[in-house]
């Protein structure tokens, strides 16, 4: 028992890179027969999913940022993991372009980068509120 215990420490934990079938956003996590999507919880059958296999979470992470960004169009930044509100700001830099938006393409292209739908309106909401943007029906207009 012990034998095994220090074996896997030298070993170290193993994670796997994976894009769900039922949302198609990737995502990381440990290593498991039966791993679970972040997202939509939807349950998963490793031997079932292609996968890549690394040995560290922050390895992980970037695949797994580098095949959202690539899926939805836009650039990797190898330096570092953008935050929400980085992304966020990149949305609204390349929609502010035509003054006036539609909610539902703030949304989509949201979706697209990882963000949650219910996180996106709330930063809305803190954006009006702050005098950024003015919402008229359903379009964002950003002043």
């Amino acid at each position: 028992m012990i034998e095994n215990l220090e074996l896997r420490k030298k070993m170290g934990r193993k994670y796997m890179v994976v894009e769900c079938p039922s949302c198609n956003q990737y995502f990381a996590a440990t290593l498991s027969v039966k791993p679970s999507c972040p997202r939509c919880g939807k349950k998963l059958k490793a031997q079932d999913l292609q996968k890549d296999v690394v040995g560290s979470w922050k390895d992980a992470a970037k695949i797994v940022q580098k095949r959202q960004a690539e899926k939805a169009g836009g650039t990797y930044n190898p330096e570092g993991m953008c935050t929400k509100t980085e992304r966020f700001e990149e949305i609204v830099q390349s929609l502010g372009k035509e003054r006036r938006v539609p909610l539902p393409a703030i949304l989509e292209k949201a979706e697209k980068l990882g963000l949650s739908g219910e996180w996106v309106l709330k930063r809305l909401e803190y954006l009006e509120r702050e005098g950024m943007l003015i919402r008229r029906g359903g379009d964002v207009e950003f002043t």
